[in-house]
C-alpha cells in the first residue's frame, strides 16, 4: 500500500521470500514463517497478490507441489519431491511494529 515495488519469490524447499521496497531504492527481505512440514520439500510454482476477504489489505496465495527428481531410490541423488499431494496457502499481510511486514 506504500506504492513501492515489492517481489515476492517462492523456493524450492517450500519457502516464501519477500523483498519489500524501500524509498531508498533498496530491498528489505522478510520472512514469512516457517515452512509448514506438509509443503517442506515442496517447490514453488506460482505466487499472486491479490483481495480475497474484502478486507484491507491484500493476501498472498501460492501453490507448492513436486514430483521426486534425480535418480530416485539412489541416496545423495535425488530429491524426494513433495511428502504430501501439494497446497496451495494463503497468508493476509499485516505490518508489525518494528518490522516491514508480517503475516498470519
Amino acid at each position: 500500500a506504500d506504492g513501492l515495488l515489492d517481489v515476492a519469490a517462492l523456493t524450492g524447499n517450500g519457502e516464501v521470500i519477500l523483498l519489500l521496497g524501500r524509498a531508498e531504492r533498496t530491498f528489505v527481505n522478510e520472512t514469512l514463517e516457517a515452512v509448514p512440514e506438509e509443503i517442506a520439500g515442496c517447490r514453488g510454482f506460482d505466487v499472486h497478490l491479490v483481495e480475497l476477504d474484502g478486507s484491507e489489505g491484500l493476501e498472498l496465495v501460492a501453490s507448492f507441489a513436486g514430483e521426486p527428481t534425480g535418480m530416485t531410490g539412489m541416496e545423495g541423488l535425488s530429491k524426494p519431491g513433495c511428502p504430501g499431494l501439494g497446497a496451495i496457502r494463503a497468508w493476509k499481510l499485516i505490518e508489525k511494529p518494528g518490522s516491514a511486514a508480517s503475516s498470519r
